[in-house]
């Protein structure tokens, strides 16, 4: 077995379900594997390796400024773990 790879699949099915690109912290709210991964950073790392996952940047807003973050989606023929 592969390693992390229980924890791939979960992210995973996560982005299949979503209908948009997610970013890190939205993907770490949704994961069923919570005591295994620890935060959105480990998700990021996670994806850093992974075949027909994507990442774009977006801008999120706070209540005071704008910033960049990255967002990852599955290309349009799926993951491989």
């Amino acid at each position: 077995m592969a390693r992390n790879s229980r924890k791939k699949q979960a992210i995973i099915n996560v982005l299949r379900a979503a209908s948009e690109p997610m970013t890190a912290q939205q993907i770490l709210d949704k994961v069923t594997m919570k005591n295994a991964i620890k935060d959105a950073r480990h998700i990021s790392i996670i994806l850093r390796g992974m075949t027909n996952v994507k990442k774009r940047l977006a801008t999120a807003y706070s209540i005071t400024n704008s910033y960049r973050v990255n967002t990852y989606y599955l290309d349009d023929e799926g993951a491989e773990v």
